[in-house]
């Protein structure tokens, strides 16, 4: 007993180091790069950022397994369009205002406590042009939710442009909705569940 809580106690001393060592830091801004890198404006109003893996199966050979997010913009209709494919096969796609944005949600059926919701926040002013800043997040049971922010796109002068500073990135970690735990906890008690 003694031990696990010695460990436990050095799993929190190991995290409190973590979280400060400028090593770490370092390492999460290397793999924004890479994800930066992964990202390209082909032309000038649509980007898109591939993540691709291959996998080996014995017998069969070598699967590349490549997942595409694309987003483009139209000036005109004051519309943004997102795309995502799983490899050659397009699985989302939808065209939003971003004067009236608002956040785009998925479940999915084979994981029913399991969503993903995409939101865009647009500003718009004569200096800067347009700018666009997409947040992807999962949410777990509407109870734990984790935030990846990806690098924003700029319009300005007919061109769209992808920023290439990270730095004022920010890991926020697994948020907790106490209100929802709370509910869910409470319906394991109530008086429906036992009759």
């Amino acid at each position: 007993m003694a031990s696990k809580r010695r460990n436990m106690f050095q799993k929190n001393k190991t995290q409190e180091t973590t979280e400060n060592d400028p090593r770490v830091r370092a390492s999460m801004k290397d793999r924004w790069n890479k994800v930066k890198d992964a990202c390209k404006c082909e032309t000038h109003k649509n980007c898109e950022c591939c993540v691709g893996h291959e996998f080996k199966i014995p017998i069969v050979g070598s699967y590349n397994f490549k997942v595409c997010t694309m987003v483009g913009v139209n000036p005109d209709a004051k519309t943004v369009n997102f795309k995502v494919k799983l490899g050659p096969i397009k699985v989302y796609e939808k065209d939003v205002s971003y004067v009236k944005m608002d956040e785009v949600c998925k479940k999915f059926e084979k994981y029913k406590h399991l969503e993903f919701c995409m939101r865009m926040t647009v500003t718009e002013n004569e200096n800067n042009g347009l700018r666009g800043c997409v947040t992807l997040q999962a949410n777990i049971m509407d109870i734990f939710n984790k935030p990846l922010y990806f690098p924003c796109l700029n319009f300005k002068n007919n061109k769209l442009t992808m920023d290439t500073n990270m730095d004022d990135y920010q890991d926020d970690g697994v948020r907790i909705n106490l209100k929802a735990l709370w509910k869910k906890f409470k319906g394991l008690f109530s008086k429906d569940k036992k009759q």
